[in-house]
């Protein structure tokens, strides 16, 4: 089936139009078009119509590429944007790609039309997530903005903000309160009869916060799940899909942020990021709420979203020596409100070795007005070990310092994360399936010492100077590979067997997944193959539907040619199969036997089945059936 496209044609030749379309239609498309060639007609198809790309001639009586260009730029439609040409020059063709142009192609060679389109298609795609998904941040930050003193009314925001954005049924934020009950603290469209406090035993929610974790958890199919008998909620409601998040403060989960469904939902990486920051969001207003009285001399916003990225700051005016902290330094150094710091104080919190840095970094900046930007170690007054970054910048009056100000967060946990990503590195070296990544442009960037061992090929020869076809077997048609790529490049995962060549020509069988990586913002920015040899594993089974194959046909050889009744049974004794003697003899003695067919053939069955399990009689009798 082709796929369908609408192309608004900006060409003053009805014949290059057509040879235009009919490029596309042999490309696999159906395109839906309408040809202009003045910038009246092409404003008026804008606003008229939707269109995926616009393909359009360099040159023409009353109207030109760059004019075009200009025209759509001001609409403020994203589209692609391809001239087709045919005489244009490189020159001419560069001024055009500066202006916004995204390819430009000679009518001599048209067919690099389809895969023009394509790719452009899928890049505008991808600026258009992005927006979309920048627009989303920008409302959650309005969101934030618009926080007030009320962290309970903050909550609710943060509710109704996840369920409109999410194109949620409903929204809740459930807490789990002293009194051992779960309170909808949080509601967002929630029907007039909904019970906001219950009992927690068999409710999601309440298996999301003793779970805890940073995962956020999707379920669909609720109704075909055992929360259609334990929570009250999903039969009452219709509910089909859970999407919620744990949250915490203080290290302790408390609660979960939740959007619920009354159809089937499957949420996007951006959908599940921002449940996650949302419900991040939640657990700040719900420390905010036990230390109001402190949140007093500070804005709101400002401190929350410190507490989100575990960010403090901090002010040294030089002449006084007055040193002044944000309630996250605090925090992070583990000492009360109360505590007074100092400079001196302050640099006695850093480990040892960092001491000396900080020092100078500090004096370099009131002398010399230097900023500086370091991750140094330090202990905390509990004696815990972190590590911090320390950003300092400067104010200056008439060539001095007279202000050290900057931010001050905890780091610890993305140090952490990074020995884990050593440690993963080397999990990866010396697992036992072969793993590789490629980047966007298919080009092979890691391998580890497994691929090598199954495919032969080293690093040296394909790291940065081959792509994954260089194991194409070639034994699938040229369609499969094509879907394979285009499930990758949709960001979805794909998972099966294939057929491959190693370097010495060898065709191996694995079995194995690709998926695509994508960055913080779910763009595509690779591909991650984990494969394992099942070569073997597939000749056995071959090996074993051949033995199968060779008795059923020694069975159908016995009973073409065997004229007596036959039963063949399994080793369990159940019955394999039965020839049509058998069932002749049975037809002949059911009516003389006072049995039915189907009763005497049980009965028999039984019978042999008997004597094949160790009885010692050697003849079956039959007896009649009284009645």
């Amino acid at each position: 089936m082709k796929k369908p496209i609408r192309v608004l044609v900006v060409e003053d030749s009805e014949d290059d139009a057509i040879l235009m379309l009919n490029e596309l239609k042999e490309g696999g498309y159906d395109p839906v078009f309408e040809r202009v060639e003045t910038s009246e007609a092409m404003k008026a198809a804008l606003d008229q119509q939707m269109w995926d790309c616009v393909v359009c001639d360099y040159s023409m009586p009353s109207f030109n590429a760059l004019a075009a260009l200009t025209l759509l730029k001001e609409s403020g439609i994203d589209l692609p944007f391809i001239i087709v040409s045919g005489t244009i020059g490189e020159d001419t063709a560069v001024e055009a790609m500066r202006a916004g142009a995204h390819d430009y192609i000679i009518k001599g060679k048209l067919q690099r039309l389809v895969p023009a389109i394509e790719r452009e298609l899928r890049e505008t795609e991808v600026r258009r997530e992005r927006k979309r998904a920048e627009e989303r941040l920008a409302k959650l930050n309005a969101c934030l903005l618009s926080f007030g003193a009320d962290p309970n009314e903050n909550i609710n925001r943060l509710v109704a903000f996840c369920g409109e954005q999410l194109q949620a049924t409903a929204a809740l934020y459930n807490r789990l309160e002293e009194d051992g009950k779960l309170h909808s603290l949080g509601q967002w469209n929630i029907p007039p009869d909904f019970n906001p406090v219950d009992t927690p035993d068999g409710h999601i929610c309440y298996d999301v916060i003793r779970s805890g974790g940073d995962d956020v958890c999707v379920i669909r199919d609720l109704l075909q799940t055992n929360y259609a008998q334990t929570d009250p909620n999903v039969v009452r409601y219709g509910l089909r899909t859970y999407i919620g998040k744990a949250v915490s403060f203080g290290g302790t989960f408390v609660g979960s942020l939740c959007v619920l469904y009354q159809q089937d939902q499957i949420p996007t990486e951006d959908d599940l990021n921002l449940l996650g920051i949302a419900a991040t969001a939640v657990g700040v207003e719900e420390k905010r709420k036990r230390t109001e009285e402190t949140l007093k001399r500070t804005y709101d916003l400002l401190r929350e979203t410190g507490k989100m990225a575990k960010v403090g700051g901090w002010e040294l005016y030089v002449e006084s020596q007055k040193l002044v902290w944000s309630e996250e330094v605090f925090n992070i150094h583990e000492v009360s409100l109360d505590f007074e710091p100092n400079l001196n104080n302050a640099i006695d919190f850093y480990a040892p070795e960092a001491k000396p840095v900080i020092t100078q970094a500090v004096q370099r900046a009131i002398d010399h007005g230097e900023p500086f930007d370091l991750e140094l170690s330090l202990i905390t007054a509990k004696g815990n070990r972190i590590w911090v970054h320390a950003i300092g910048q400067l104010q200056r009056r008439d060539g001095k310092t007279i202000k050290v100000f900057g931010t001050f967060q905890d780091i610890t946990e993305r140090k952490r994360a990074e020995k884990e990503l050593v440690r993963l590195r080397k999990a990866v070296e010396t697992s036992g399936e072969a793993i590789f990544l490629a980047d966007l442009d298919g080009i092979i960037i890691f391998i580890n010492p497994e691929f090598t061992r199954l495919y032969g090929f080293t690093s040296e020869e394909v790291i940065g100077k081959a792509t994954p076809r260089i194991l194409k077997s070639g034994k699938l048609p040229p369609e499969a590979y094509e879907e394979f790529w285009k499930t990758l490049l949709n960001k979805q995962v794909v998972s099966g067997e294939i057929i491959n060549k190693t370097k010495d020509g060898r065709f191996i069988t694995v079995e194995g997944s690709a998926s695509p990586i994508l960055d913080e913002e779910g763009n595509l920015v690779g591909f991650l193959a984990i494969q394992r040899d099942i070569t073997e594993l597939k000749r056995a089974e071959e090996e074993r539907r051949k033995s199968e194959e060779r008795f059923r046909k020694a069975i159908e050889d016995i009973f073409k040619f065997v004229p007596e009744a036959l039963l063949v049974f399994t080793r369990g004794l159940n019955v394999y199969k039965h020839n049509n003697a058998f069932q002749d003899m049975v037809q002949k003695y059911a009516q003389k036997l006072n049995y039915a067919e189907e009763e005497l053939t049980d009965l028999i069955i039984k019978r042999v089945a008997e004597r094949l399990a160790g009885s010692n009689e050697t003849e079956i009798r039959i007896p009649r059936k009284e009645g």
